[in-house]
């Protein structure tokens, strides 16, 4: 029997049965720990593993909080992840935001190293917008965790057009090269 246990906001194992008797033993445990296994439906408390399997086993850490709601497990596909609050899984809002902000500062960062690089060499190097487009756009997905939603290539989109439109608004080639950079924005950013 392999037996999943869930502590400290994540899960571990799996294990033998007599492998977390030794860690509950140890005090690698702590009391608010639960223990999942083939057989039970949902997790029940580690002190209810013990006293089936190690009676007169002690566990003295402080109180459960909250037991998550079924093990994360990639060959128990019909059992349900568990629903963490707080830190352990963020939710569409704060995906999108955290693109958001990845896209504005890979703009940011990118328009500013075009700009010095053209003035270094005393010239406007247009096509290097299309980079900076594929590059907001894929660190803006990337960053939210390929969350989908409209907002992000439309920030990706903005974001580019601002880090490239002061070296792109002169003569065709730099517009042409501005849209192509909005562009691929967009594509990556959608993907």
């Amino acid at each position: 029997m392999e037996v999943l246990v869930y502590a400290n906001q994540q899960q571990l194992g799996p294990f033998t049965p007599e492998t977390v008797v030794d860690m509950a033993r140890m005090g690698s445990l702590p009391a608010e720990a639960v223990v999942w296994h083939e057989g039970v439906s949902e997790w029940y408390p580690l002190t209810g593993f013990l006293e089936q399997h190690a009676p007169g086993t002690p566990v003295t850490p402080p109180p459960v909080e909250e037991p998550p709601v079924a093990p994360v497990r990639s060959t128990l596909a019909s059992l349900n992840p568990p629903q963490i609050g707080g830190d352990g899984i963020p939710s569409t809002a704060s995906c999108v935001v955290r693109g958001v902000a990845a896209g504005f500062g890979v703009a940011l960062v990118g328009g500013l190293l075009w700009l010095g690089a053209s003035v270094m060499v005393g010239f406007r190097i247009p096509f290097v917008g299309l980079g900076i487009g594929w590059l907001v756009g894929t660190v803006t997905a990337k960053a939210a965790r390929n969350e989908a939603s409209i907002i992000l290539p439309v920030s990706a989109v903005l974001w580019t057009f601002l880090a490239c439109a002061p070296l792109s608004a002169f003569g065709l080639w730099s517009l042409v090269a501005l849209l192509f950079a909005c562009f691929w924005a967009w594509r990556a950013a959608a993907e």
